[in-house]
């Protein structure tokens, strides 16, 4: 059995995350989040955070270039085959692309 990621940004702002462009999946190379506690022992839960890095070729994560996307809902899902799982629902705080134009064009969101 497999399991399918989705990532996708919210660009219109309509709770859907299906609209055109609004999937991100094909342009990530890493993706790490984190929810709830980060010791057994706490009483109070983190705030969740996910840091995801993106292929940036053409400068579409790119706040000067491109729309802006902060403050934009941000998701990450997955599918196993019979469930469609929310790992991760927050909003995009910034987007840092890579210095430079000869570089392999990355972006951190």
């Amino acid at each position: 059995m497999s399991i399918t990621y989705w990532i996708a940004i919210d660009k219109n702002d309509n709770g859907d995350f299906t609209n055109l462009g609004e999937s991100i999946t094909a342009d990530i190379l890493e993706a790490k989040w984190y929810i709830g506690m980060s010791e057994p022992d706490n009483t109070v839960a983190d705030v969740g955070q996910a840091t995801v890095i993106v292929r940036n070729h053409q400068q579409q994560f790119s706040p000067d270039i491109t729309t802006n996307l902060i403050g934009k809902a941000f998701r990450i899902q997955s599918d196993d085959g019979s469930t469609i799982r929310t790992h991760f629902s927050g909003f995009v705080q910034r987007i840092i692309p890579q210095a430079g134009n000869r570089g392999t064009k990355l972006a951190t969101i």
